[in-house]
Order: structure tokens, then C-alpha cells, then sequence
């Protein structure tokens, strides 16, 4: 049987299809779109005929209309980026039900998960596997005296005015973020910052000297790994990601979610501690990197 895989991505956010090209090198990417049945028809046969595998990305109600047109000789797989803190949404909750019916029904062969956090307590019960995508860039050298923020300001999940007010309380004046809400601009004002707004990941990380990911639940390690392999200091949340690098996980991983004093001292002790932190990030990137295409070497096979 044709041996090639397709993966069906949102175009919420442009850089999923970046990572996942990056990641499933020789397989084919499409951004689903709101299809007409006759459409849906095409995209249905177009699989049967050319693919022996697909890949659900989170979720879309077009997956759902989807799935019974895709043969059974089609491995269908699903990969989730949620971690449970963020069921306390119930439309995410309720999505996450959905791909489990659909394992339980036997309508998928597989569910990824692309944090720990949601691969423990399910891998049992409902076979999840672990996904672990890597991504790396060199991007341009700048030093702007700058700090930027990767949350989304208008995400409640994303601790994103802690995250200001923290900033008002080193030396840094200036704050990049991604687009902007006018309440943000005026949040900026009242601290005295400078808001600098840029469209693209890659231009904030640029143009940051640190940057700040304390969201409270789920975060994009690509982000995490393109910041860092660009010398670009990235502190995180509370998260697991370094239980097992004790220097990075004192530096870089907030103890508490949502602590200002906290992510203020984080940015100051990385200043001062930079060269510890990037010799412990170098092992912890190998190491990465090696399970990463390890997991994906096998699901292209």
C-alpha cells in the first residue's frame, strides 16, 4: 500500500504548519478549511488513494464529517496539544471527548499527545502515545534590551499581566508581544512600558532579549526551543518539562503560576546566571532531540 502521510492542521495558527513540515519531513500538509460536502468528497477519496496514514490535529468539526468517508485501510491517528488543566473550558472538554469516542468506537487507531501532562494519566487507560516535536532556526542576532512575552494577551489561561507587571519590576522598559488587545496598550502605559506589537513568533524572538512563556497550563515547546537554540533566555511556567535537569528547572520553570515577585526574580538570576543555564540547556538539547526523532522516525515508518 502507498506509504505516505497526510496531516490535517487548523490555519488558526501559521506556525503549525512551520513545525510540522519541519517535523514529518516527505509528508504532506493541509490546512483544513470550512468544505462543501462535495469538497469534503474530493479530500475523502484524494486520502483512500494516495495515503496510508492520517493525522488530526486537535480539533475541527470537519474531522468529524471527515472520518466516515476515510477507508479502515487508512491509518487514522489523532494528536492533541491539551493538557487537563485547560479542561476547565468546556468546549475543549468537550472535544477532548470526542476524539475518546472516536477511539472507543474504533473510528482512529491511535491518540498523541504532545504533553506529558496528558500523556500520563491516559496512556493506560486509552493507549495515548507520546508526541514530541522538535523545531530549530538560526534567526538574526539582536540585542534590543528588550523582553518578550509568548503568551496571547486575550487567553485567560496565559497569566499574560502577571507577566507585564512582573517586567515593570526589573530594569526593562521595553515589552514585545504578539498583536495586541487596546487594553494591553493601556495596561503598558500605566507601568510606564513600551509595547512593541509583531505579527510572527520568530520577529518577537528576534528582537527580544528574554523571553517570557509563564502561561498556567500548556505551552508550544517548538517556541521554547526556537527561543532557546537562539541564545534567547525563555523562562516557563510551572511544568515538568526539567524534572530531570535540576539547573534549567531552578531557572527557567516558575515554582508558583502565578507569583509576579517570582517571574521578576527569574529574570533577573537568568541575567546572571546566562552561561550556567545555556551549558545545562545543551545537554538537555541533545538528549531532546534524540527522543524526539526517535518517536518520529517511528511514526513515518
Amino acid at each position: 500500500m502507498k506509504n505516505k502521510s497526510l496531516i490535517l492542521l487548523s490555519s488558526k495558527n501559521y506556525f503549525n504548519e512551520i513545525k510540522y513540515k519541519y517535523n514529518f519531513k516527505g509528508a504532506d500538509i493541509e490546512l483544513v478549511k470550512l468544505y462543501t460536502p462535495p469538497e469534503r468528497e474530493e479530500l475523502a477519496k484524494k486520502i483512500n488513494k494516495y495515503y496510508s496514514k492520517i493525522y488530526f490535529y486537535d480539533f475541527d468539526v470537519q474531522f468529524n464529517l471527515l472520518i466516515p468517508l476515510i477507508s479502515k485501510k487508512v491509518e487514522r491517528n489523532w494528536i492533541l496539544s491539551y493538557v487537563p488543566a485547560e479542561f476547565c473550558n468546556i468546549y475543549l472538554y468537550a472535544e477532548f471527548l470526542n476524539v475518546i469516542e472516536f477511539k472507543e468506537r474504533k473510528s482512529i487507531t491511535n491518540i498523541y499527545a504532545l504533553n506529558e501532562a496528558l500523556y500520563v494519566p491516559f496512556k493506560d487507560k486509552y493507549n495515548f502515545k507520546l508526541l514530541k516535536l522538535d523545531y530549530s532556526k538560526k534567526l538574526e542576532k539582536k540585542h534590543t534590551n528588550s523582553i518578550g512575552i509568548l503568551s496571547i494577551d486575550y487567553d485567560e489561561e496565559q497569566n499574560f499581566f502577571n507577566q507585564i507587571s512582573a517586567i515593570s519590576l526589573t530594569d526593562y522598559k521595553n515589552v514585545n508581544v504578539l498583536n495586541s488587545m487596546y487594553v494591553t496598550n493601556e495596561f503598558c502605559k500605566d507601568f510606564n512600558l513600551t509595547n512593541t506589537v509583531y505579527k510572527k513568533y520568530e520577529d518577537l524572538i528576534i528582537n527580544s532579549d528574554i523571553l517570557l512563556y509563564c502561561n498556567f497550563a500548556n505551552f508550544d515547546i517548538c517556541l521554547f526551543l526556537l527561543a532557546m537554540d537562539n541564545n534567547k533566555g525563555c523562562i516557563l511556567g510551572n511544568c515538568s518539562l526539567f524534572d530531570n535537569y535540576p539547573v534549567l528547572k531552578k531557572y527557567l520553570v516558575l515554582e508558583s503560576d502565578d507569583d509576579v515577585d517570582e517571574i521578576a526574580d527569574k529574570i533577573i538570576n537568568f541575567e546572571k546566571n546566562r552561561n550556567v543555564i545555556f551549558e545545562e540547556y545543551k545537554k538537555f538539547r541533545n538528549d531532546y532531540s534524540k527522543e524526539s526523532k526517535k518517536i518520529i522516525d517511528n511514526l513515518m515508518k
